[in-house]
């Protein structure tokens, strides 16, 4: 896919983040028959899923910037996700390094207290917003055995993002395969391999999941599906399989392009696709978007008959952020000496590692996608652990043998053994 079809996934997810729209595009699932109520926000709340989409934007650009990624052909990335990971990393941070990571975030004005309460409840919120639609979050935090973490820390993310915490030797070659079965587990296999390998200092590993699967409101019949063109961003024509449907659909002007939202289920979510005009790139599109231009598409919104035809597609989109991050202004969470995350343990820690895979696909039926973000966190490496003490054990005489309940002690069983 190339790059007209760039802001897909952004817009996308970009409407997972907001859960709040005058045109009803977020709510919360009431009664048998799928009704769409749309979701009550505080005014902190509100603020938060504002500033949230201001992150998406500014996050997309400054990845479509790293020349690595402009050179794609395709290029996802889901906000939502990395600003749950990085929340989950700002709660154990402190002084300058927490106020860089809100100030990315965009939530700079706002508490702790308050980002945790807005994601918690936005990640319970999620899940019900459609009977037709599947929304599922999982976040959990991986600790190298020997190094110590903070219980207050823990408990934070087991109370606000329902964080699975897990200890686990970050050397052994099998902690990898672990790690990737619980990603693959939490993106019904859409993201089967997170990682290829870990940093040798790895010391803390925050993870973030994200599921996506929904229905069209109304699905594009297949037999209308044909071969059709392409015209891919380097003048070349590629002939992709077209979804082919005419219906009544949500549409607005930009200044040099369209913009149609394809409902999912009962509304609540949607895809939107932002289309150039025939003399403009997306390139220059991209560079006039921001959150206050998407705010007015958002409100112009107004129906068509439209006839629409969307190309089938499936892409997958790796993504390093530390460079993003850093042009964002976060800065010394990466640096060695002055990073400061004394929230989540008494050593010395820093980021080492900001990692994030998306898969995102549409077909007649509607759209699936996934995404896991990884923050690594890195500091010095524990002492190699003592050879054991040998001791010959050799049970050839006779011996007591007890079988207990290990959490309360408790002897299930007890019996000598003289004879065998």
């Amino acid at each position: 896919m190339k790059k007209k079809m760039l802001l897909v996934g952004l817009a996308m997810m970009t409407i997972l983040a907001a859960c709040q729209n005058d045109d009803g595009l977020s709510g919360v699932n009431n009664g048998e028959n799928n009704e769409f109520v749309p979701i009550q926000l505080t005014e902190t709340e509100t603020r938060a899923a504002s500033q949230s989409n201001d992150f998406a934007f500014r996050l997309f650009k400054a990845l479509e910037a790293a020349p690595a990624v402009s050179a794609r052909p395709q290029n996802f990335v889901s906000p939502l996700s990395a600003s749950f990971a990085l929340s989950m990393l700002a709660n154990g941070a402190e002084g300058q390094t927490k106020q860089e990571l809100l100030d990315a975030l965009g939530f700079g004005s706002l508490t702790m207290d308050e980002i945790n309460s807005y994601n918690e409840k936005l990640a319970t919120k999620l899940a019900g917003l459609d009977k037709r639609s599947i929304v599922r979050m999982a976040n959990s935090v991986w600790t190298n055995e020997g190094f110590p973490v903070l219980d207050t820390y823990q408990a934070t993310l087991a109370q606000y993002y329902a964080a699975e915490a897990y200890t686990v030797d970050m050397r052994a070659p099998s902690t990898l395969d672990v790690i990737n079965a619980w990603c693959a587990d939490k993106t019904e296999n859409l993201i089967p391999k997170f990682l290829d390998k870990t940093p040798e200092d790895l010391q803390v590993l925050l993870l973030n999941a994200l599921y996506f699967k929904g229905e069209w409101e109304t699905p594009f019949d297949a037999a209308k599906t044909v071969e059709g063109d392409f015209r891919n961003a380097d003048g070349s024509t590629s002939h992709p399989q077209m979804m082919n449907m005419r219906e009544f659909f949500p549409y607005a002007r930009g200044e040099s392009f369209g913009l149609a939202r394809l409902p999912f289920g009962n509304e609540a979510y949607s895809l939107q696709i932002l289309l150039p005009d025939e003399d403009t790139t997306l390139e220059e599109c991209l560079s006039s978007l921001d959150k206050a231009t998407w705010d007015a598409l958002q409100n112009g919104l107004y129906g068509v008959d439209m006839n629409l035809r969307l190309p089938k597609f499936k892409v997958e989109s790796e993504n390093g952020l530390m460079e993003v991050l850093k042009a964002l202004g976060v800065k010394q969470a990466f640096m060695e000496d002055e990073a400061n995350f004394s929230k989540i343990s008494p050593r010395s820690l820093y980021v080492g590692m900001v990692q994030q895979e998306v898969a995102f696909g549409i077909d007649e039926k509607g759209a699936e996608a996934a995404a896991v973000t990884g923050v690594g966190l890195v500091g010095e490496i524990a002492l190699p652990r003592p050879e054991p003490e040998q001791v010959d054990f050799f049970v050839e005489r006779p011996f007591l043998a007890l079988l207990v309940e290990k959490s309360t002690g408790t002897i299930l069983f007890m019996g000598r053994v003289s004879v065998l």
